[in-house]
């Protein structure tokens, strides 16, 4: 399962709480530079005084401005060059050397950084010094150290509860974090970043509407305090000036707490939802994305755009800070689009990656995905070995969970949470055990693995999203399986369907609703498979006069498999009048799946009519004539053929229009026409 991203607690970028100290030296400014710094227009600032340091290049009181406003803007690494000079210059000032320090770390240039703070010796810093540090050790994934340098700083200093907090996030104790972020709100009043850690620390503990009420707080509060960042400009069609990235946008906390809210969504499975969080953020130029919404945007459009998205997973892979979800995603895409080689080539490239960013259970998992292509008997003894962890762990998380029931509802709510966490991390596992007997048509064997993992379903069928894959699956595979099962598997999909009558189309995926009519179809309950249809088509007519430019597949999906059933019993008549059928409107139904599927009853149509198997009646074979020629007028810009990497680039004939155009010069040529 891939996992969206979220910025760390605390203050900064890099996700830990740093001094506010930055040296702004006393000088003499126009009144024109003073107004331009108080509207923020930073920018404009840096341009006026590019040319007074043509004729000053060593002007102290424009360097430092400069500096400033580069640092106002998040240009850390524009900055650290400037405060470079100011040091060079004037040796004396320990602010400059603070501020470089400062920028360094932000750029992720820690050596760096810890040798200019030792060039800090003024006292009166050294409270400003022990945060920067603590700041490095704790990116540097160094705890011990970490822990030993918040000890030096002052205890009752909000910024020391605050980092102790973070500390606590990352050790995994999100809720003695919790405690520490809410304490440091009650103690220094509201800020949007620490009511971000709040939340995030929540989202951790599974509590999602408490996360959620906490990022409408942030946003709120956004709105009243900064008018001047337009929410959900974007969303409402709204012509508004692009936001620059500026210190000010950054203490807000929104852009934090829309990709919060965005993964809060995605993980719920409403991926629209998320897209639209997203877009609800103050406009920025795509130059201007800060890495996390970058690989947020990415992930939730690989369905739409999956060349793009691989192209920011990659850039992403080179910039400095990275999401640390961002090389398992990768490696999760590549395998889920079969680009196996390509998910080997990026682990032996990025091998520290490898071993800073997989945990040995998804590298295990990863590494057995991929081997499973050329050797399954090894891979299927790898997945075996990790999924007899994984139900050894759910043993005892569920012990804990009975413990948990006669303590207070906080520690239920933390045990529901981590058990939570720990079966979706089997599914998924558990999926590729199944795969590999699937895939050699060993239905059986899937549905005894599948059975297996029945007990760790603990919610109610109908309320579990994961229960309801779990059946979703076990229908398919009693369907498949040998004659006479379908009666089995009604037994998994009607109560899918059953708990969402009253809106299908939103809550139970196609292939479902389609399955379960195959399955009335073969019990010989044709009309109740005919009614369910109808209440799909229904749902769709609704939902259209609501958003007349939504696709919808369902009742297409739902006719296609049922025709393709009739075609395999050799009914072809009727299959093929139920596929066209199913493309109606055929500007709306037609694209690369759905033509997938109608190609193939078109051309096991095709091969009988070649082999003299069968006659087609001539409305029959008009009626296919007529389909391919309506596909060959809509479908020049559908390919057939997805390329989602550059460099597999697709061959100018592998669209619809062509496929159809071929196989009506067959059907011409059978039919003596």
């Amino acid at each position: 399962m891939n996992v969206p991203s979220t910025a760390l607690p605390g203050a900064t970028a890099a996700g830990f709480r740093v001094g506010s100290n930055q040296a702004i030296p006393p000088g003499q400014y126009t009144r024109v530079i003073y107004s331009l710094v108080q509207a923020g227009e930073y920018q404009e600032v840096i341009r006026l005084l590019a040319a007074e340091l043509q004729n000053f290049p060593d002007s102290r009181a424009a360097l430092s401005l400069t500096a400033y406003c580069h640092v106002s803007m998040e240009a850390y690494e524009l900055a650290s060059a400037f405060y470079e000079r100011l040091v060079r210059l004037h040796s004396e000032v320990e602010e400059y050397k603070l501020a470089h320090a400062q920028c360094l770390y932000k750029t992720g240039r820690f050596e760096e950084a810890q040798r200019v703070l030792l060039a800090v010796e003024d006292k009166a810093y050294a409270g400003e010094v022990l945060k920067l540090q603590a700041c490095i050790k704790y990116d540097e994934d160094d705890v011990a150290s970490t822990r030993a340098v918040i000890e030096q700083c002052p205890q009752d200093d909000v910024e020391t509860l605050i980092n102790r907090g973070c500390l606590d996030y990352k050790e995994g104790k999100f809720s003695e974090a919790l405690a520490k972020f809410s304490d440091a709100l009650d103690r220094g009043g509201f800020s949007g970043v620490v009511a971000y850690s709040v939340a995030l620390c929540y989202f951790r503990l599974q509590q999602h509407d408490s996360a959620l009420e906490w990022l409408t707080k942030i946003v709120d509060r956004a709105v009243v305090d900064h008018p001047e960042f337009p929410i959900a400009a974007i969303e409402q069609g709204l012509d508004v000036r692009v936001v620059p990235n500026s210190r000010t946008l950054h203490e807000t906390a929104l852009v934090q707490a829309f990709n919060l809210r965005a993964a809060i969504l995605f993980v719920k499975g409403d991926k629209s939802s998320a897209s639209e969080a997203l877009r609800c953020m103050p406009p920025r130029r795509e130059e201007d994305l800060d890495p996390v919404t970058l690989h947020n945007s990415a992930l939730f459009n690989m369905d739409h755009d999956p060349q793009a998205g691989f192209e920011k997973f990659r850039f992403l892979l080179l910039s400095n800070p990275c999401p640390p979800e961002t090389f398992a995603n990768l490696l999760l895409l590549y395998c889920k689009l079969a680009f196996y080689d390509m998910a080997a080539d990026i682990m032996t490239e990025y091998a520290d990656m490898t071993a800073k960013c997989l945990t040995p259970e998804l590298f295990e998992y990863i590494d057995a995905t991929i081997i499973q292509q050329t050797a399954p008997e090894e891979a299927y003894r790898k997945f075996d070995a990790l999924a007899t962890s994984h139900v050894a762990n759910l043993r005892l998380l569920i012990k804990k969970l009975q413990q948990a029931v006669n303590l207070d509802n906080f520690a239920l709510s933390e045990a529901l949470a981590e058990y939570d966490a720990a079966l979706k991390a089997y599914i998924p596992v558990l999926m590729a055990q199944a795969k590999i007997y699937w895939d050699r048509e060993n239905f059986s064997k899937v549905e005894s693995i599948l059975f297996q993992s029945v007990e760790f379903f603990y919610l109610d069928v109908e309320e579990d999203p994961r229960v309801k894959e779990l059946m979703r699956r076990m229908g398919e595979t009693a369907l498949d399986s040998e004659p006479g099962k379908h009666v089995d598997a009604l037994k998994y999909y009607e109560p899918i369907v059953r708990k969402h009558a009253d809106a299908l189309i939103d809550n139970v995926p196609a292939i479902v609703l389609a399955n379960l009519c195959v399955s009335y179809v073969l019990d010989s309950k044709n009309q109740v498979a005919q009614e369910v249809i109808r209440r799909v088509e229904r749902e769709e007519e609704d939902a259209l006069k609501i958003d007349p430019s939504r696709p919808l597949y369902h009742s297409c999906v739902m006719h296609l498999v049922v025709g393709t059933l009739y075609v395999a019993r050799s009914h072809y008549t009727f299959g093929i009048s139920r596929i066209i059928q199913s493309f109606d409107p055929i500007e709306r139904k037609l694209n690369a799946d759905t033509w997938f599927y109608a190609k193939r009853c078109f051309l096991a149509a095709i091969r009988v009519l070649a082999s003299h198997g069968a006659l087609f009646q001539d409305e029959t074979l008009a009626s296919m004539l007529d389909f391919l020629e309506a596909a060959e007028r809509v479908g020049s810009s559908i390919q057939t053929v997805i390329s989602y990497l550059p460099e597999h680039p697709v061959d100018a004939t592998s669209n619809v229009a062509h496929e159809a155009r071929e196989l009506k010069h067959i059907l011409l040529r059978l039919a003596n026409y």
